[in-house]
């Protein structure tokens, strides 16, 4: 009753009126304690999760499900108990709980570290890790990179970012500005360094400063505190967001300070000892809060922590196995089944489950390979022996003697050395169809040896390692020929072994054509495999030296095409060919290491110019420049230096597109186009520079909206500096490109008011739509408003495994010889999307680099999506890469798009004359403008000598958006003949002139 008491003067006191729950006002907020743990390899953590509605109050929980990301770091138990595997790792805990009267579950999520994490290649700190900042206050954050031996590394460039946006603004020096309205979020800071551009990020807080404080006294009974110290946890259970913790010094103090202001949940525990919660609670729903103020320090809250019972004993085997270390023991309370206490055996198979309450218990103990029961050799919970513990007393000598159970276990070892190999994974596959492509997977230990549980059964079991052959029971690499393993019921099989053979190699020297005696060094050597027997690797690469030099290690054996390449040359397939027709198969041998693979490359050819401001010729720094193959694909990329010059290098001889991009100005292609379609061809002849490819930048207009976001990689959350976006417009009017910088942003400037379907891509990379979609229709659009950002529209593109082989063909209308314009195109294998283009303004497209395989071909366009050969996976035609053969005539015909949206709702922000459509056309096009206020608008056709063949529209028209049919006849109804024609929109306030080609 005292709880209920305490609960009704808390909300007189706050004026909150009747019994708030989670049906009412704000959501309820699930936590998860310990919120980061950090647990050795083989030992565990026990998590608990607890809900609390917007006043603080506590919610009772029906059910939660907990699951581990990623589940290899270890398994999770249905009550929180978390065990970790043998290697090291990092991820997250994740719980979802349901609560009364919600329709929707709580989710909650807490770190967990399993040992030492392998380093990473470059670490990021952000600092502080976590910070609270009031709404309209101001916080610093400072970044820093090292080494993996934490040398200091020097940034050359440093962009942050909040998430989300809504929380506040951050500036380049790392000032974060708090908004107004409290959350939690992430400051991320995109760093360039030396080695490439990588993330790291800090925990940021919206709410009250932290100014309070808690104190208190832990007493232990029947312990010298100086011999039991502990650790007192604070967690806010209101709704701003703060925790903190203390330990207890040797007279029992401890002193928990930064608090926000609010209600928090204060428990106290040391090893031995029942956890106690404020006052003398045993769980989050017994407990009484702490209301802490402003500027004050609670005192007073004591804690008297009595010490547990323990049960103790050890887990064996049979007499052969001995004891067994990593057994998961559970102790359920037997009055209260809910309520459950574990621990796992150590090396030598001894246990101990500690801090238990006085009470009957029934104990429960498994272990991979065995039989789980409970004491004393029961099969069920019904007939287990209870055990009575009467803390603070320990019973020991309760041991445990496990029936092998149904399981596969052998070793794993070198088959030259017959060395161990730890880490090995072994993988156990129903010999019949299942669902289920893999039953069981586990790893070997330090000694080599597995052990899997398994349902009685019929195998085939496969163990693969690094640097390794995978390898099929009984020596075999093809599961066809696989000896199948038979588990009989209760009973292991055994001395199902593996010798692995060791992979092969590749090496070789890159050096300049111009001179033999000049070592390439930072050359990437890439090999690509052929299809064969075995299943297919991915893509292998190496870097060569100081000298030149290059080792692929850990190559399987096989067919591939092996090519260097280097910045600023150009790209060659041993033996020097630029291409795979003249390129020669090199063939790698079981364990055979290959040298003299060499290379000499040529120097390549070379765009330059300078980039200009249009308003007073000043230079642009930091202007973002593209190149464009005539195949629509990215051929390269760089940025202005301060006198606003660029040179981009390594280009084979042809001719490319060449794109421009900076803060405030408007996107714009040579020479002077806005679009590639009317942009005008650089011609480069390898090795020669083509100068004076300037450009003048118009600024961006003020009334025009944008779209901004951030791009990463989805496998390691580091920046993607190549992608480039689109944003498409679901209203009538033209697409606007941007590009992501080195640190991974981007901004689409000079958008009309209206909808926009938004897709990224980037070499190397898979594209896709926002918000992580794959064709038109799934797409997510992003509105965009006159004058405003819509910011916070980041992507996380799928790395692409790269291959030598190209996927070329045209997406078109069905039943038309129209191209379709951007359209998206991706070659999948076994639903797996592969790689990705974009189809240039003819629908031409090109999905290059892709691996040898079998593919099917999907285009996405805003009237639906279709395959080559089929409207559906099933019925497409598969699309055959190997052998030396690209594929070319892979064409799509998409549906005919359905009605185009209208911006019906908002008056245009800013006169426009859009690109008519179709274009080339036959025997109609539409063509769409729009005017922000009432004006005498005139619509001119003229033919290419500048004489007026057509006026479609002279008159005065209200602000919003038109569109118009012409039919290709002129003034008095004669069809004009086949050529490229100029329209032109006239008003007081703006002219227009746009080009399009009427082909009869």
């Amino acid at each position: 009753m005292k709880t209920l008491r305490y609960w009704s003067a808390i909300l007189l006191l706050f004026g909150i009126a009747g019994g708030a729950s989670a049906q009412g006002g704000a959501r309820p907020k699930l936590i998860i304690t310990p919120h980061e743990a950090f647990v050795p390899p083989g030992e565990g953590v026990k998590f608990e999760a607890a809900a609390f509605g917007a006043d603080g109050r506590p919610q009772r929980i029906e059910s939660v499900r907990w699951s581990i990301e990623p589940d290899t770091l270890g398994k999770i138990t249905d009550d929180g108990f978390f065990m970790a595997g043998r290697f090291p790792g990092k991820g997250r805990v994740l719980a979802f709980a349901k609560v009364p009267q919600l329709n929707e579950l709580l989710q909650a999520e807490a770190a967990i570290i399993v040992g030492r994490p392998d380093p990473q290649r470059v670490l990021v700190v952000v600092s502080p890790p976590f910070a609270i900042v009031p709404p309209g206050q101001s916080g610093q954050f400072k970044v820093a990179a090292f080494t993996p031996s934490h040398v200091p590394l020097p940034i050359k460039s440093v962009r942050w970012h909040v998430r989300p946006e809504n929380l506040g603004k951050i500036d380049e020096t790392g000032k974060f500005t708090a908004g107004r309205v409290f959350g939690e979020g992430l400051i991320i800071a995109a760093v360039e360094t030396e080695h490439g551009v990588f993330n790291g990020e800090a925990k940021i807080a919206v709410a009250a400063r932290p100014s309070s404080a808690i104190s208190g006294k832990v007493s232990f009974t029947g312990s010298d505190p100086v011999q039991r110290l502990g650790a007192v946890f604070a967690e806010s259970v209101g709704p701003n967001r703060g925790r903190g913790e203390a330990k207890i010094d040797s007279a029992g103090n401890y002193f928990i300070d930064g608090l926000v202001p609010g209600l928090y949940v204060v428990r106290a525990q040391a090893r031995g000892f029942l956890p106690e919660f404020y006052k003398e609670a045993s769980d989050y729903l017994q407990a009484t809060p702490v209301q802490v103020a402003a500027n004050d320090t609670v005192t007073g809250i004591d804690f008297t922590l009595e010490k547990g019972g323990a049960i103790a004993g050890t887990i064996g085997g049979d007499d052969r196995d001995g004891l067994i270390a990593g057994a998961h023991i559970v102790a359920i309370l037997a009055v209260r089944p809910q309520i459950r206490h574990h621990a796992i055996s150590n090396e030598q198979g001894v246990y101990a489950i500690e801090n238990l309450p006085s009470g009957s218990y029934a104990v429960f103990a498994e272990a991979e390979g065995y039989k789980g029961e409970y004491y004393d050799n029961a099969r069920s919970l019904l007939d287990a022996k209870l055990i009575q513990v009467a803390a603070p007393q320990m019973v020991a000598d309760i041991h445990f003697s496990l029936a092998p159970g149904s399981a596969i276990a052998g070793q794993v070892q070198d088959a030259v050395t017959h060395a161990a190999i730890a880490k090995a994974r072994i993988a156990i596959i129903p010999a019949a169809p299942s669902p289920r492509p893999f039953l069981k997977i586990v790893e070997t230990d330090e000694g080599g040896t597995y052990l899997a549980s398994v349902p009685p059964g019929k195998y085939i079991v496969l163990a693969e390692a690094r640097g390794y052959l995978p390898e099929f029971y009984d020596g075999v690499r093809n599961p066809r020929e696989a000896k199948i393993v038979e588990v009989k019921a209760d009973e292991r099989t055994n001395d199902i072994d593996f010798a692995l053979d060791q992979l092969g190699g590749i090496s070789g020297v890159v050096i300049e054509q111009s001179d033999a005696r000049k070592p390439l060094a930072g050359a990437v050597v890439l090999a690509f495999p052929e299809r064969g027997g075995s299943p297919r690797n991915f893509t292998l690469v190496a870097k060569t030296d100081s000298v030149g030099a290059y080792k692929i290690a850990h190559v399987p054996p096989g067919k591939y095409y092996v090519l260097a390449e280097a910045r600023g040359f150009l790209n060659e397939y041993w033996k020097e060919s630029p291409d795979l027709k003249g390129a020669a198969l090199i063939e790698v041998e079981e364990g055979s290491a290959l040298a003299g693979i060499d290379f000499t490359l040529e120097e390549g050819g070379a765009i330059s110019g300078l980039v200009v401001s249009g308003n007073d010729g000043s230079a642009i720094a930091g202007a973002l420049v593209q190149v464009w193959s005539k195949t629509g694909n990215a051929a390269g990329r760089g940025e202005t230096d301060r006198a606003g010059k660029y040179r981009m290098g390594g280009l084979r001889g042809g001719e490319y597109f060449v794109s421009v991009e900076a803060k405030g100005f408007k996107l714009q292609f040579y020479d002077g186009a806005e679009s590639r379609d009317k942009a005008t061809a650089v011609k480069v002849e390898a090795p020669h520079e083509t100068e004076n490819i300037n450009f003048k930048l118009q600024p961006v207009e003020a009334r025009r909206g944008a779209i901004t976001g951030i791009i990463v990689s989805e496998a390691d959350g580091n920046p993607v500096s190549e992608a480039v976006v689109l944003a498409l417009p679901l209203q009538p009017g033209l697409p606007q490109f941007a590009f992501a910088d080195r640190l991974g942003g981007y901004k689409i400037s000079g958008l009309s008011p209206g909808r926009y379907v938004v897709f990224a891509y980037a070499p190397r990379f898979v594209g896709e739509f926002y918000d992580n979609a794959r064709s038109w229709q799934e797409a997510k659009p992003v509105p965009v408003e006159a004058g405003h950002e819509t910011g916070g529209i980041d992507f996380k593109l799928t790395p692409r495994q790269r291959g030598a082989y190209v996927i070329a063909g045209t997406v078109r209308r069905e039943n038309s010889n129209h191209g379709e314009s951007n359209a998206v195109v991706f070659a999948m294998e076994n639903n797996v999307f592969i790689g990705s283009a974009l189809a240039d303004d003819q629908g031409n497209f090109v999905i290059d680099e892709m691996p040898a395989g079998s593919y099917k071909v999907m285009a996405t366009a805003p009237g639906g999506s279709a395959f080559f050969g089929g409207r559906d996976a099933n019925s497409a035609l598969a699309v055959n890469l190997g052998n030396g053969a690209n594929a070319s005539n892979v064409n799509v015909a998409v549906p005919g798009a359905t009605a185009v949206e209208e911006n019906s709702n908002a008056l245009p922000a800013a006169f426009a004359l859009e690109q008519n459509y179709p274009n080339p056309f036959n025997p109609t096009t539409v063509i769409s403008y729009q005017l922000a206020s009432r004006s005498e608008v005139k619509l001119i056709v003229y033919n290419a000598l500048g004489q007026e063949v057509r006026r479609l529209v002279s008159a005065m028209q209200e602000a919003g958006a038109y569109k118009l049919q012409w039919d290709g006849k002129d003034q008095t109804g004669r069809p004009l003949t086949s050529g490229v024609y100029i329209y032109r929109l006239l008003t007081k306030e703006a002219v227009f002139t746009r080009k399009m080609i009427f082909l009869r």
